[in-house]
């Protein structure tokens, strides 16, 4: 598969390393950091051919630049999976312009397959938990001192997914400091115990790689389709 990279920091980066291992060749790689007083082919801007050589667009650029680029993607016809998170607030127009126009985007708040499972194994436990009044629920996560957003995309999910069987707010804690990749707990404490799903990524390969799986099931979907969705149809 022919893939061109939206953002080339630490995600885009692992992408780059796993895809050709993969059997994938990433073919234009487009990041701001690059500078456009400078020209770098491939590097900054697209090329004008880029929609006739790539077959989908991995973007882990930043929360402003987004929906503009999966904008870009819908409009040129070009599947996209969206791994940039902190852009929830614009999720239903994106939604909906993907869908107005018959686009494929699978987005995802974390493309780790174990935190897949994770969000699976969370819905579950906080059902059966909240039948049980002496439990009290929490979540927490960990990130390196450079993620933008707090908290993580990751952890509000996990809100979103155990929210509903609560009639009050789960309790949510963000630390962002040294290089951690991402750790995330689900926790549900009483007098007596404690039970705590937890999910520590050791490296951002393991997202990289969910990123790719997506990319080599995007024939498989349309419309604008969570990753859960891909992997777990209902």
């Amino acid at each position: 598969m022919r893939i061109t990279l939206f953002g080339h920091g630490r995600m885009g980066c692992a992408v780059e390393k796993l895809a050709p291992n993969r059997g994938h060749e990433i073919v234009e790689i487009v990041d701001p950091k690059y500078s456009t007083s400078e020209p770098t082919p491939g590097k900054n801007t697209l090329s004008e051919d880029w929609v006739e050589n790539t077959d989908a667009v991995i973007d882990f650029s930043t929360p402003d630049a987004a929906v503009q680029n999966i904008q870009t993607c819908v409009t040129a016809g070009i599947p996209i999976i969206e791994g940039t998170t902190g852009w929830d607030n614009h999720l239903e127009e994106v939604r909906q312009f993907v869908e107005e126009n018959q686009g494929t985007c699978i987005h995802a708040s974390n493309f780790s397959v174990g935190v897949q499972v994770l969000f699976q194994v969370a819905s579950l436990t906080g059902k059966l938990m909240s039948s049980l009044d002496d439990y009290n629920p929490f979540i927490s996560e960990t990130h390196h001192a450079g993620k933008l957003d707090a908290p993580s995309g990751t952890a509000k999910t996990l809100q979103c997914l155990i929210q509903p069987h609560y009639n009050k707010t789960i309790p949510t804690s963000s630390l962002r400091a040294g290089t951690f990749p991402g750790k995330h707990d689900v926790g549900f404490d009483s007098e007596i115990d404690s039970l705590v799903l937890s999910h520590t990524a050791r490296n951002r390969l393991g997202f990289a790689s969910g990123a790719l799986l997506a990319a080599e099931k995007i024939n498989t979907v349309k419309g604008f389709v969570d990753f859960s969705d891909v992997l777990f149809p209902k």
